[in-house]
């Protein structure tokens, strides 16, 4: 699934949001209801495949100097409580 933002007079379009997401975290029940949100929120979804993999994809996002970057894992089920992610833990200078 891709999405794009047109953001240029000349007909040319830039991706400018990116969602991270981990199909298979948690028990996985969390990946449909995250790609419709990220498709009503004009964000391409790129899946992670393995350990690490995440980072890799983060490096790619910077490199191709994507403006918003999301991440998506769902907690275990006995987890209870959600590191705060509503503030940047990078900020490009």
């Amino acid at each position: 699934m891709t999405s794009r933002d047109a953001d240029s007079t000349d007909g040319a379009t830039k991706e400018t949001r990116r969602l991270i997401l981990n199909p298979t975290s948690g028990d996985g029940d969390h990946a449909e209801r995250v790609r419709q949100l990220a498709a009503d929120h004009r964000f391409r979804i790129v899946e992670t495949e393995r350990a690490g993999h995440a980072v890799d994809l983060t490096a790619r996002a910077a490199a191709d100097d994507v403006d918003l970057l999301a991440s998506v894992a769902a907690m275990e089920p006995s987890t209870k409580s959600f590191r705060d992610s509503s503030r940047p833990t990078h900020s490009r200078t």
